[in-house]
């Protein structure tokens, strides 16, 4: 014969078991269970990818709610298709001064602070990377108010915050566009296959018998006793070279205190004798032939002794002219 059941026992069992539902939900929910939430929409024209349910939205770095629904939304205006991300935000982690308290951040429905206010003042909606290792996007919210307002949906019942392109969800674009016309117009299989080909002919060069031979050859000329002897060569042309100039340096050295010093008592001599000249044809003057003959005498030694003087100066300036001659 079965035990009857106790309602006590079960109740208390019911009971507990509700309790730690309860327990669970503040636990791992975090509470956003019993939390008033603000919901707002905002459409992209670029790609969402990367942008999850429950992915953050931020403003400045801080974590103020989550997206919660990712869909398509075609405007039939412009046959534009966009992205509709709807988020919640916790009015608690996003507050403003109203008078002299401090509420959060409610629609007009909710009675806090209106969020067409934000709007015009320039409030945005952005992709932003926040992660760039896993690719993950989230919703930044910032004030750019030199940006224009576009609305895409007037019929939802919450308020659309308008968003502007991010720089970073920009260049991701502008990078995956890139990559997809690289990969399109070239073709890498070829491309691969080309430099696998180039490859292999360098490193058949490089094993090739013809380079190792003539890398032997080049390595035997330079090791060989007459290209060894080259640079003692060298050294003993130019010594000889330099003894050369020295010995034509003290040549014309020599010259010049030899030849000049002669040649201008050369020309004191031929002064004299002009000087004799001169004194004899002063007493043979009426004698006719005898004078005519000194007059030419006479002549002939200034002439050369102009020559001898005009000589003696111009080596004593350039002694050099007796070896190379004289300059033109």
């Amino acid at each position: 014969m079965s035990k009857k059941a106790k309602p006590a026992l079960i109740g208390g069992f019911v009971l507990g078991a509700i309790i730690l539902l309860a327990v669970s939900v503040m636990l791992f929910g975090g509470g956003q269970l019993f939390k008033s939430k603000s919901t707002f929409v905002s459409y992209f024209d670029n790609s969402a990818k990367g942008l999850r349910v429950g992915s953050n939205v931020m403003f400045r770095g801080v974590s103020i709610g989550y997206v919660t629904d990712i869909s398509l939304f075609a405007s039939a205006n412009n046959q534009q298709t966009l992205i509709s991300v709807t988020y919640q935000i916790d009015p608690k982690k996003f507050r403003f001064k109203k008078g002299s308290g401090v509420v959060g951040m409610y629609t007009k429905e909710d009675g806090g602070i209106a969020i067409d206010n934000w709007i015009r003042n320039g409030l945005r909606a952005q992709l932003d990377s926040e992660s760039f290792v896993t690719g993950q996007l989230s919703v930044e919210l910032e004030f750019k108010p030199n940006t224009e307002a576009v609305f895409y949906n007037e019929t939802i019942p919450y308020p659309e915050i308008p968003s502007v392109t991010s720089g970073i969800t920009q260049a991701i674009e502008d990078a995956e566009m890139f990559l997809s016309e690289l990969k399109r117009d070239i073709d890498i299989k070829a491309l691969s296959q080309k430099l696998t080909s180039i490859l292999s002919g360098v490193d058949q060069l490089a094993n090739s018998q013809e380079l190792r031979s003539a890398i032997s050859g080049i390595n035997t000329i330079v090791n060989s006793e007459g290209m060894q002897a080259l640079p003692q060569d060298l050294n003993e042309t130019t010594r000889d070279l330099n003894a050369a100039i020295n010995s034509a340096q003290t040549l014309i050295q020599n010259l010049d205190d030899s030849l000049v010093p002669a040649a201008k008592g050369l020309a004191d001599t031929l002064d004299q004798a002009e000087q004799f000249l001169a004194a004899a044809k002063s007493q043979v003057d009426g004698q006719s032939v005898l004078s005519v003959q000194l007059s030419e005498a006479l002549t002939e030694v200034s002439g050369a002794a102009r020559s001898i003087r005009v000589l003696a100066d111009y080596l004593e300036q350039h002694p050099e002219s007796l070896l190379f001659g004289k300059k033109k």
